[in-house]
């Protein structure tokens, strides 16, 4: 029975690539690579540093640089420039490259669904190439703003350093 079972792992782990692996960032990337897992905990590094581990549906970016990114049947990330999103899974590739204004997605293997800073969506094929340009003021996130803005809170200190001779 013990053999059977170890016979069974051993058929699963080398006929099911999915029982263990993970999307694969290739280690050449420019720039400096964002990940951000499900769990939030963003992760910055930098060309020349080692990729860690990518969990399932990661958010992945790169500013002033570029990505090639692998996923495998079961796992998927979403690769982001520019407000521009693609969902990228099912054993497909993708080369991103973003830079301050611009970007290009290029699918190398699969399919991917991109979803623009409007909510349409587009499907592009392995072998096509997808154009990022920048984000339509429209479509950009409105500017933050301070708490009570124009509002004065508490009082007014008259001259809270001291003076320097």
């Amino acid at each position: 029975m013990r053999r059977f079972l170890l016979n069974s792992l051993l058929f699963l782990v080398i006929w099911n690539p999915t029982v263990y692996a993970k999307p694969t960032i290739q280690p050449d990337f420019t720039g400096t690579l964002l990940i951000t897992p499900p769990d939030g905990n963003i992760e910055l590094i930098d060309a020349g540093d080692p990729v860690p581990e990518i969990p399932s549906n990661s958010v992945l970016e790169v500013f002033g640089g570029n990505f090639t990114v692998t996923t495998v049947v079961g796992d998927a990330v979403v690769c982001a420039c520019l407000n521009h999103n693609a969902n990228v899974g099912g054993g497909a590739s993708v080369a991103l490259s973003c830079e301050e204004e611009s970007g290009l997605l290029k699918v190398l293997k699969g399919s991917v669904t991109v979803v623009d800073p409007a909510g349409k969506e587009q499907t592009i094929s392995a072998g096509k190439e997808y154009p990022i340009g920048p984000v339509p003021a429209e479509a950009a996130p409105a500017p933050p703003t301070e708490a009570g803005a124009g509002e004065e809170i508490g009082g007014r200190a008259e001259n809270p350093l001291p003076e320097v001779d």
